[in-house]
């Protein structure tokens, strides 16, 4: 199933990054985002969907700690086909901590 990006890719940092796509939220990465909450954090999955901060939307991030006028480099397909699933975690949730977040588990979605 192909993602769609809401709109334009936004310039906008937050957090520590300077480029994010806001990708459309369908039903089916609804439920798969319940579903990963319930297996990796035993949240019900009756509970309502919760994003991560900052942005609160579901979403790809393009850059981090780049300057924003690079956007304009930035080659964004309108829509993108994951393959692979991956669980990050991102300890410490920092700029300098990127380099430390380490890759939990991956799963392929085809």
């Amino acid at each position: 199933m192909p993602i769609s990006f809401e709109a334009d890719v936004c310039g906008q940092p937050a957090w520590n990054q300077s480029a994010v796509g806001v990708v459309e939220e369908s039903p089916e990465l609804r439920a798969a985002h319940l579903l990963a909450r319930h297996l990796f954090l035993g949240v019900s999955q009756d509970d309502p969907v919760v994003w991560s901060k900052p942005i609160a939307k579901p979403h790809l991030s393009l850059a981090y700690g780049n300057e924003p006028s690079l956007l304009s480099t930035l080659d964004v397909p309108k829509s993108f086909v994951a393959v692979d699933l991956a669980l990050v975690r991102c300890d410490p949730p920092t700029l300098e901590g990127v380099a430390g977040w380490v890759e939990v588990a991956r799963v392929s979605l085809a």
